[in-house]
């Protein structure tokens, strides 16, 4: 049987000890009530991040072209950039970059050619003896010993230039591209097409059911000691968590057909239903989804992030501040999800997280913010 991916949730952690840590990602959605939209996306496009344009690029190159010194010195040595290669991680040789390591994913066979050293892959090592079936070679570019002229580098290049000379189709992100030009001409040089990631793709819906966002009175994340009414209020809490964890996935789906207001499917077909809540001013409300797709930087969305946050939390929907949330999918072919955690594909490959800010209000009635952070892994992956 598969293993099932799993669902980390998170109450007050930093967004920025999940953004930043996760280098490689694809596609991100940015979920708002329509009133709240409105209110503020003309402040939005002009803040410093999406103010000016977020360009990725394409090539076909041979890893040699990494490692020639224009390159080696603008891009890794002094500039920031990260880069990954099409493949399947389990299948196919995958290369990626990142903080200046180049990380060789490699098959038993391409490792044996190179003569470079590196060690078993946790993950993707299966079989009936579980033999060492791939290889993982990190080389840090940045170690003041990798230089032209220098014995351990030259191997390197020589592996490069001789063993893996094949072209590899790769993405690339320039981390330090708004003081660099965009037309460089070494990237001229190497065929790279660019993509321009800050073109939003915005979607409007029809009013739609929106959850609770208040958890069950006297539920909890955590604490409380080891009662079974303890244990019970932690179960109500986390079972409110994941309701609402599915609902942002249905509502960031289109919105799908269930969550929609006035949808009155058969349970028989489908025994979803909204469990709605008294959050006032949200009842049958619109929703609007901002999506971002290409080599999106960990660093650009936690500038979205923070951007939004600053300005729903100047504004009221309702008698509240507004919800929003924020939702990245991780490329699955990389070698690593969050920090250096090995990542492994099998049949699916998650790795992706959700921030969800909501307002809440204390005993008091005195309100606040709260942040649930959803990190999903599958079952191979360290950071599980």
């Amino acid at each position: 049987m598969t293993p099932l991916p799993k669902c980390y949730i998170s109450v007050h952690k930093p967004p920025e000890k999940t953004t930043l840590p996760h280098p490689f990602n694809h596609l991100v959605d940015l979920l708002l009530p329509t009133d709240l939209y409105q209110l503020i996306s003309n402040d939005l496009e002009s803040s410093p991040t999406l103010s000016k344009p977020l360009l990725c690029h394409r090539m076909s190159i041979p890893l040699s072209a990494i490692v020639e010194a224009e390159f080696l010195t603008k891009y890794i040595k002094t500039g920031n950039v990260i880069m990954l290669s099409r493949g399947r991680i389990d299948i196919d040789n995958v290369f990626s970059l990142n903080d200046g390591i180049l990380r060789l994913s490699l098959t038993k066979e391409a490792y044996e050619k190179t003569g470079l050293t590196g060690q078993p892959t946790r993950f993707g090592n299966t079989g009936p003896r579980k033999k060492h079936n791939r290889h993982l070679v990190e080389i840090n570019l940045r170690d003041p010993a990798m230089l032209h002229g220098k014995k351990g580098f030259d191997r390197v290049v020589w592996s490069f230039q001789n063993k893996l000379n094949m072209k590899v189709d790769f993405l690339f992100c320039d981390l330090d591209q708004q003081k660099n030009p965009i037309d460089c001409p070494i990237l001229a040089a190497l065929g790279a097409a660019p993509r321009q990631v800050q073109v939003p793709e915005v979607t409007s819906s029809s009013p739609v059911k929106v959850p609770s966002f208040d958890p069950p009175p006297g539920s909890v994340p955590q604490g409380g000691g080891t009662s079974l009414g303890a244990e019970y209020n932690r179960e109500v809490w986390r079972d409110w968590a994941m309701h609402v964890y599915e609902w942002l996935a249905l509502a960031n789906w289109g919105p799908a057909d269930r969550v929609i207001e006035g949808d009155n499917i058969d349970s028989y077909l489908s025994t979803y239903a909204v469990d709605q809540g008294e959050f006032e001013g949200e009842a049958g409300a619109g929703l609007t989804r901002v999506r971002f797709r290409g080599m999106i930087p960990a660093g650009w969305i936690l500038g979205v992030w923070k951007a939004v946050e600053k300005l729903a939390s100047s504004v009221s929907v309702g008698n509240r501040k507004g919800w929003f949330s924020l939702t990245v999918h991780g490329l699955e072919n990389s070698s690593i999800s969050w920090g250096k955690s090995a990542h492994g594909s099998m049949v699916g490959g998650e790795n992706g997280y959700t921030l969800l800010s909501i307002p809440q209000k204390n005993e008091s009635s005195a309100e606040y913010v709260e942040v649930l952070t959803f990190e999903v892994v599958g079952s191979q992956d360290e950071h599980s």
